[in-house]
């Protein structure tokens, strides 16, 4: 079964994706939680600047960011772009 991210606007399907097993699932929160207990080790100096740099990145992408929100959820660009400043 696949599922489906649909255009609230137009109600065509934008992209669809292969639902996880269950296996694919538990792997993923694995992975996630390894991850976490990485990262919070990780010097706070070092976090605090790769934070940074990810929001510069965000402001880089706004607006293809902005408008991949107005096109999943149907929002005004506008909107969307006020949701990213909120972001960053």
């Amino acid at each position: 079964m696949s599922i489906q991210t649909i255009n609230p606007t137009t109600n065509k399907v934008v992209e669809s994706f292969t639902e996880m097993t269950e296996m694919q699932v538990h792997e993923a929160l694995e992975k996630a939680s390894s991850a976490y207990e990485s990262w919070k080790k990780t010097d706070y100096k070092f976090r605090a600047a790769l934070l940074h740099r990810v929001a510069g990145l965000l402001r880089e992408k706004k607006d293809l960011l902005a408008k991949m929100i107005t096109l999943e959820m149907g929002k005004l660009l506008t909107h969307a772009e006020g949701e990213i400043k909120l972001l960053i």
